[in-house]
């Protein structure tokens, strides 16, 4: 039986919203009618989505790029870093679209062609781009290629190892589970304490939304009363869900989309004690942690490189892919001030990144990573590079 094209189109478009699930951020746009100063820039290119409403993830594509900077210091460490996980990692083929998959020698050999630039000879950064590699554009949520880039960050909290009448909020390593037996979920672990007592306790926290947070972040330093410091890494989870509060709260008419941050949602809830846990507890999922020595790692057990290293869906983007993208700059007040173009590397997975809409950007620690991660919430593009021969 034939149907109309415009009624796959509406079934296309109604699957992929009821499957996205971003957080604070409103949904993405799918009409540019009321698209913001900071998606003007990259809403209607012009782009053929021809394979997108196929659910092909990315398209082979050859865009217009300059002022590529591949020279500076953070740039090469990450980049080694890099080459060094994919010389020791296990990586199974992953399709990218229907006729192109990717392996791990394939990704290693993009990296250590792209660590070659000042031997091979090229006169610009662009030419050696488009010389050395196939591209393929993220097809994102909207079909144009548009992806949400936000921020994360690796917080430094205060924390003790004991238990006093201030710091009182675990954080739990991981429990284990029994044949069978699900983890409990967020509600009864942060609010009927049915975990405690049981051994499980490695440090105490005085703000339980700091505690959220760092479950959301997925991993911070922490700092105990003797000025020690310490990673609290990503140990497991208990098996439920992601779900964004932040989103919620704009549901609920409590902030606006136009508003909604980090720092929005923690003035709220200290404004309303009595919501916490209500609030809290709709997101079910819940984090537990190890203690590690103080460099921030991600997934791909690389340590992390503020403005270089990102978090995706690795279901999509392959873990330690080399990516070209089109990232949103804001000023020093935190506008949006314009795009410009670099190359990211795959080292980390959150469990708030998911689909091929949005791609979260490490931005540091203390401070400064905070006050830039609060702030990113803008849209760009993203291409995978592909060496286009493999040793």
């Amino acid at each position: 039986m034939q149907y109309p094209k415009s009624l796959l189109l509406l079934i296309s478009l109604a699957a992929i919203l009821i499957s996205c699930k971003q957080t604070i951020h409103p949904e993405t746009k799918i009409t540019t009618a009321k698209s913001t100063k900071s998606d003007s820039a990259v809403f209607n290119r012009g782009i053929d989505t021809t394979g997108f409403y196929q659910m092909v993830h990315f398209q082979k594509d050859q865009p217009e790029f300059n002022n590529l900077i591949i020279e500076n210091d953070a740039f090469k460490s990450s980049l080694e870093k890099q080459i060094n996980h994919l010389n020791s990692s296990y990586f199974r083929k992953q399709s990218l679209n229907d006729t192109v998959a990717i392996t791990r020698k394939n990704l290693l050999e993009t990296s250590k062609i792209l660590s070659k630039f000042d031997e091979l000879g090229s006169t610009t950064v662009e030419e050696f781009i488009n010389q050395h590699f196939n591209l393929y554009r993220l097809s994102g949520n909207d079909s144009l290629g548009n992806v949400l880039f936000t921020g994360y960050f690796t917080p430094v909290m205060k924390v003790r190892s004991v238990r006093d009448s201030i710091y009182k909020y675990p954080f739990y390593k991981y429990p284990g589970r029994r044949r069978g037996m699900p983890l409990p979920e967020r509600s009864a672990i942060d609010f009927q304490n049915i975990l405690k007592g049981k051994g499980l306790e490695i440090a105490w926290s005085n703000n339980l939304f700091d505690n959220f947070t760092l479950q959301v972040q997925g991993s911070g330093i922490v700092e105990f009363e003797d000025n020690t410091r310490k990673i609290l890494a990503y140990n497991g989870k208990n098996g439920y869900p992601y779900t964004s509060i932040g989103k919620h709260l704009i549901e609920l008419g409590e902030i606006t989309k136009e508003n909604i941050s980090l720092s929005a949602i923690r003035n709220w809830l200290t404004a309303n004690p009595h919501r916490v846990k209500e609030i809290l507890s709709i997101n079910k999922s819940y984090v537990f942690f190890k203690l590690k020595e103080p460099t921030p790692i991600g997934a791909a057990s690389v340590p992390l490189t503020a403005d270089y290293s990102v978090a995706v869906d690795t279901d999509i983007i392959p873990m330690g892919s080399t990516l070209l993208a089109e990232v949103p700059v804001l000023d020093e007040n935190d506008k949006f001030l314009k795009h410009e173009y670099r190359i990211l590397f795959a080292q980390d997975r959150g469990g708030a990144i998911k689909g091929t809409g949005r791609i979260d950007l490490y931005c540091g620690i203390g401070d400064r990573g905070i006050k830039k991660a609060n702030s990113l919430n803008h849209y760009g593009r993203i291409w995978l590079l592909e060496a286009r021969e493999v040793n």
